[in-house]
Order: C-alpha cells, then structure tokens, then sequence
C-alpha cells in the first residue's frame, strides 16, 4: 500500500469515523428498498 497516499488514507478513515451512523442509516434505507421475497 506504499503507493496509497497516507494523505488520502488518513481521510477516509476519518470520514469513515464521522459518518459511521450515516453509513447505518443508510444501510437501513437499502434493505427498506429492498423488495420483499
């Protein structure tokens, strides 16, 4: 991975942190598309 920028790497991980219950909700929002089987 030394040809992934440790800049960019650093930012996803925090992003990552930030928008862990937005990662959720969205999560819940996909399966609630989902059609019933």
């Amino acid at each position: 991975m030394s040809f992934f920028p440790a800049r960019i790497f650093a930012y996803r991980i925090q992003r990552l942190k930030l928008s862990d219950s937005d990662l959720e909700i969205s999560a819940d929002q996909k399966t609630a598309d989902l059609p019933d089987t």
